[in-house]
């Protein structure tokens, strides 16, 4: 059951119904553009040890990321923001089907450049049972290797759009992590991963569930 998939492709649809062409058709071209920067990968594989970094709580306060690995695979997931359409449903299932990833022997922890104070918001809001930590400026996205600075080209639309990276993400940068998701195992070693250049496509839940 595809259910992520479904859930996308609605927000495609809405998307072509009240966006522009023009917008569109930047969205577009962007994604592309990523598809074909080689670089822009994932630089750790299944196998390998996951780096440990040092995120922020929702609550602002300083988090070794290795602190986390205990007796539950870890399912991490990085995305762009809440501001992400695409995003907010993959975590949304994440928190519709966390009762199964814990039941497997799961845990979650979500990722974002966003500041902590939108991530504490969020969280509230949404009422999700794990964490959602920062990742300020990149700084593990970059060691990963899956951070890429928007087109300028792009930068106006989001803007536009009321999407300005400056202040959700507190820097000058206008840098995103491109939507990887890594299970990991009580050592920290990789076990799956789920990467894909295109934000609109999300790993499902079914998936990650097999994997655990």
């Amino acid at each position: 059951m595809n259910e992520i998939k479904q859930a996308l492709e609605e927000i495609k649809e809405v998307m072509t119904k009240q966006l522009p062409t023009e917008v569109l058709e930047v969205f577009s071209s962007s994604i592309e553009d990523l598809k074909r920067q080689e670089e822009l990968k994932s630089v750790v594989e299944v196998g390998d040890l996951f780096p440990d970094a040092c995120l922020l709580t929702v609550e602002g306060e300083s988090v070794d990321l290795k602190e986390l690995y205990g007796s539950s695979k870890l399912i991490v997931s990085f995305v762009r923001g809440n501001w992400c359409p695409f995003c907010s449903v993959e975590v949304s299932f994440l928190a519709k089907h966390y009762a199964e990833i814990k039941q497997k022997g799961g845990e979650v922890v979500v990722i974002t450049p966003q500041q902590s104070s939108l991530n504490a918001a969020w969280s509230t809001e949404a009422s999700f049972p794990f964490c959602v930590l920062q990742d300020k400026d990149n700084a593990l996205s970059n060691v990963l290797g899956i951070s890429f600075a928007l087109q300028e080209n792009v930068i106006p639309y989001y803007k536009a759009l009321g999407i300005d990276l400056t202040l959700i993400n507190g820097n000058e940068d206008y840098k995103l992590p491109i939507p990887v998701t890594y299970i990991v195992d009580e050592k920290g070693i990789v076990t799956y991963k789920y990467e894909d250049k295109d934000y609109m496509n999300r790993v499902e839940i079914t998936e990650l569930l097999k994997n655990i």
